[in-house]
Order: C-alpha cells, then structure tokens, then sequence
C-alpha cells in the first residue's frame, strides 16, 4: 500500500478543501494517509508554515494550492 503524507493544520481552509479529494483518491488508488499536524512539530511548522496543505507521495510533493488533476497524476506516478 502507499503512503500518502498530508501536512496540515488547525484553522487552514486550504487543507479543509482538498482534504475530501485526498480521501476520494485514498480510496480509488487503495492509499495509506498519514495526516502531520506541523504545529505538533517545531521543524515541520518551520518547514511547511506557508505552504500547507503540502502533501508528499513517492518523491513527489505537491504545495497549495493543490488541485486534483495535479494530485492524481503524482499518486499514479508514484504508484507505478
């Protein structure tokens, strides 16, 4: 199964909008997601503050604003 890794945050209507997407895809690419609250974790809240939602699957990683045509294609290419 691959892991799909969401980084996310309280409040972010960002994250809170693609997160359904994220699920819709969990489910059609059979995916394990792994949310990251980064204000659980000083180094990822440096390293993601302005950027969330960011989410990381294989080598890719994808920065908001994420759209689903974008994610789909990192998720089949990281699949294959």
């Amino acid at each position: 199964m691959t892991q799909l890794n969401f980084y996310t945050r309280a409040g972010c209507h960002l994250c809170e909008q693609v997160k359904p997407v994220i699920e819709d895809l969990a489910v059609k690419y059979s995916l394990k997601v792994i949310e990251h609250d980064i204000d659980q974790d000083a180094d990822l809240q440096k390293k993601y503050l302005l950027e969330i939602p960011v989410i990381q699957i294989g080598p890719y990683t994808l920065k908001a604003p994420i759209d689903k045509v974008a994610l789909e294609v990192a998720i089949k290419s990281a699949i294959k």
